[in-house]
Parts: structure tokens; C-alpha cells; sequence
């Protein structure tokens, strides 16, 4: 569940049903996790300076992709000279080219998350990768395609990660720890930021990690990343930017501003 509030009665039917999916989900496929990170380790303190860099920068591609996506959708819907019907087919046609030499864009892309932990990529390719899923998502979803935001998300928080573990070990080779911390952080960054959602950030990462000892950089990346978005999409997350923004929904939140006033005008600049 993306938790972008909390309060009591909506957390108590959150873990019931938590409880009763993952008992049914072990008793079916066993106890296996997404992500095995139980052996990750971060390594001193000062590390966590990086981790709270990462979740600005992290946040501030979060705020990109919601951005993108909303301007890409409207950008191809304004296309009138296009059939309707012709949009999610040559949307498809260009990830199908895309996916000729880049892979990644196609599916979930859990394995690339795998591969990345094993730092199979170099620096530059974490980054290509990150910006090539970005793209294609938003061309998929914003022509008419069939296809979703979270997993997405995950595959570009952790490329965010192993680069900027490239760059950490580079630079600070004294107290960076292992890879998968880095991949964990970045995937934590993208959901708290896109998604509005620093608890199901923090919470998910651990649970399909298999590791709590990295927590702490977890939960500061994620917070500080939530910060950047709501400093420059105030409240909204990709769930309901649309939404708020064509004055369907109100910002539910008032981290920021009063509730019940929505702080979306006809237009938000880049």
C-alpha cells in the first residue's frame, strides 16, 4: 500500500491485511524475499551524509518524473493530428526500438535491480539505464499504453544507487559500505519522492531486503527526499498530480498549506 498519511484506523486495516497476504503469500511460494540483502552492511558514520545527499538528489528525480510524465501525457494527448487509436501503436513502436538495445525498459525489470546489486553495470551505463526507464515510462504511459509507475520506480531507484556508489567509492573509499545499501537508499528516494510515501518507502525496502542493520540510511534518504518533492510539487504525488492539478482532487495533506486548499494552479512551470 502507498501510505501517503497516517492515522490509526487506516494503519490498524493495513496490518491485518499485511498479516493475512504475507502468511498466504509464505505458505504458497515459501519464505523468499525480492531482494536478498541480509549481508549488506553501511559502513561509518559519516556516511550518512551521503545518504542524506543522495535523498536530495534522489528526490529532486522523483519531482522529474512526475513532471514528466504529467507533460509527456499531455504533450502526446494535444497531438490531434494523430488518431487516438494510432498513439499507444507507435508509442509501442519506439519501445520496441528502445528495447532492441536497452532491455531494462521492457517488463518489471526485477533482475536489472539483481544485476545492479552485483554492480554488473558501469557508472555511466547506472545512469543511461536511469534516464532510458525514465523516458520510455513516461512514452508508454503517455501514449496510451498498458503499464504502471511502481515497479518503474524501482528499477530507477536502484540505478540511482549503484551510481552513486561508483561515484562514493571513487571519492570516499574509507567509509562507503556494500553496494546494496546504495541500491536500497535509491530505490527508498524514487518512492518517498514520487509516491509521497516516505513510511511505505522505508517499511517496503526493509521487508524485501531482508535486512534491517540498514535502516538508518534508508530512513533519512527517504525523508529527505520527500522533502525535495514536497518543496516543489507541494503535497502531490504521481497518484494524484493530474487530479489535483485539473481541480478534480484537493490536496489531502497540510504538511505545507491549510487542508482543503489546493495550491495547484491552471499551470506549474518545470
Amino acid at each position: 500500500a502507498v501510505l501517503e498519511e497516517f492515522n490509526t484506523k487506516g494503519f490498524c486495516y493495513l496490518v491485518l491485511s499485511s498479516v493475512v497476504a504475507t502468511q498466504v503469500c509464505k505458505a504458497i511460494l515459501g519464505n523468499r524475499v525480492l531482494l536478498d540483502m541480509k549481508d549488506a552492511v553501511w559502513g561509518q558514520w559519516p556516511e550518512l551524509a551521503i545518504f542524506a545527499v543522495m535523498g536530495i538528489v534522489g528526490g529532486i528525480l522523483g519531482v522529474c518524473f512526475v513532471l514528466l510524465l504529467d507533460k509527456g501525457t499531455a504533450f502526446i494527448g494535444s497531438l490531434e493530428s494523430i488518431p487516438s487509436f494510432l498513439k499507444p501503436v507507435m508509442g509501442g513502436i519506439v519501445l520496441g526500438l528502445f528495447a532492441l538495445y536497452f532491455p531494462v525498459v521492457l517488463g518489471e525489470g526485477y533482475e536489472y535491480i539483481a544485476m545492479a546489486m552485483d554492480l554488473k553495470f558501469a557508472l555511466g551505463m547506472f545512469f543511461l539505464i536511469l534516464f532510458v526507464k525514465m523516458f520510455t515510462t513516461v512514452l508508454t504511459l503517455g501514449s496510451g499504453g498498458s503499464g504502471g509507475v511502481f515497479a518503474p520506480s524501482l528499477v530507477m531507484g536502484a540505478m540511482f544507487g549503484g551510481g552513486v556508489y561508483w561515484l562514493a567509492s571513487a571519492f570516499f573509499p574509507g567509509i562507503v559500505g556494500s553496494p546494496e545499501v546504495y541500491i536500497a537508499v535509491g530505490i527508498a528516494t524514487i518512492l518517498g519522492s514520487a509516491f509521497k510515501a516516505p513510511m511505505t518507502a522505508i517499511i517496503m525496502v526493509l521487508e524485501i531486503s531482508n535486512n534491517f542493520n540498514i535502516v538508518l540510511p534508508v530512513m533519512i534518504a527517504a525523508v529527505c527526499a520527500t522533502l525535495i518533492s514536497w518543496i516543489f510539487l507541494k503535497g502531490c504525488s504521481i497518484y494524484n498530480f493530474h487530479l489535483i492539478q485539473a481541480g478534480i482532487r484537493e490536496v489531502e495533506s497540510d504538511f505545507w498549506v491549510p487542508r482543503g486548499r489546493s495550491i495547484i494552479k491552471d499551470k506549474m512551470p518545470l
